[in-house]
């Protein structure tokens, strides 16, 4: 006699797939092989409506059910393996005539159709025992400006700083921001979003400081504001010698992102502290 045997969903979202491209997950099914007594959950693979030979043969009995998270997948089974193993003491093979196909008997099919109807009825449960997916564009429904104003995200913000934003939203998704019993939520989706506003704000400040039509000079206010966040204490702003213009400034506070910049700008970090250029200084 084969014997129900519950293969167990391990990870909180593993009947969780959404592939690149698709609107929607995939869905999910309850299945059992009436061969070897296994019964288990799993997204379906591929992204159209074939069905395997098994499947189509009933050699594999399947029925839909919602993206569970595992505990919830793992009761479910707990719950039906007493029904799945009355399908299995009343199923046989047969060929007829093409393929070897599942056969039943009345109270296996009966059975099944229990299974079915259970499995249909926690699509209405409980949200706290389903899986579901946020988007940044879910999670920040407040718009634009209110999500650069709650962040704190301005003109200045570093890509580290973003990261650390993107780490805290992800947590603060995953941890109760919505109704689901696990959520899935991409960090790249959220920190994509988030730099977005960064490098928009930063365009906007740079439409709303007036230029002073000179390439040179427009460079070096940029370099200046820039640095102008880490002056040293008692310290004159500059200091001239030959050919060398040095911003005195606290070159150990400025990220590697902020160092990259000044270096665009053709400011470097100088031997003797802050930040040194030739490019404005005559000789």
């Amino acid at each position: 006699m084969t014997k129900a045997t519950i293969q167990p969903v391990e990870n909180p979202a593993d009947l969780f797939r959404q592939y690149a491209g698709e609107f929607n997950p995939q869905p999910v099914e309850l299945w059992l092989d009436t061969r070897t007594g296994n019964l288990g959950c799993d997204y379906k693979a591929g992204t159209d409506n074939a069905v395997t030979f098994d499947h189509h043969n009933r050699l594999i009995l399947s029925t839909r059910i919602p993206c569970l998270t595992a505990d919830a997948a793992n009761q479910l089974m707990q719950e039906i393996v007493e029904l799945a193993q009355r399908v299995l003491d009343g199923a046989d093979t047969d060929w007829d005539g093409n393929n070897t196909v599942g056969v039943f008997t009345a109270d296996a099919e009966a059975a099944w159709e229990e299974i079915t109807e259970i499995c249909a009825r926690t699509d209405n449960e409980d949200l706290r025992n389903q899986v579901t997916r946020c988007t940044a564009d879910d999670w920040f429904i407040d718009g634009d400006d209110d999500t650069v104003a709650e962040l704190g995200i301005t003109a200045d913000t570093t890509d580290e700083r973003l990261g650390e934003l993107a780490d805290e939203q992800v947590q603060l998704i995953r941890s109760g921001g919505g109704e689901a019993g696990y959520t899935v939520v991409d960090r790249d989706d959220i920190l994509g979003h988030i730099t977005r506003l960064r490098d928009e704000v930063r365009e906007n400040a740079d439409e709303d400081e007036p230029g002073t039509g000179n390439e040179e000079w427009d460079t070096l206010l940029r370099a200046l504001r820039l640095m102008a966040k880490h002056p040293m204490p008692d310290s004159g702003p500059f200091f001239c010698s030959h050919d060398r213009l040095l911003v005195c400034v606290d070159e150990s506070k400025f990220t590697a992102e902020e160092i990259a910049q000044l270096e665009e700008m053709d400011f470097v970090v100088d031997n003797e502290g802050g930040f040194s250029s030739s490019r404005f200084a005559n000789p």
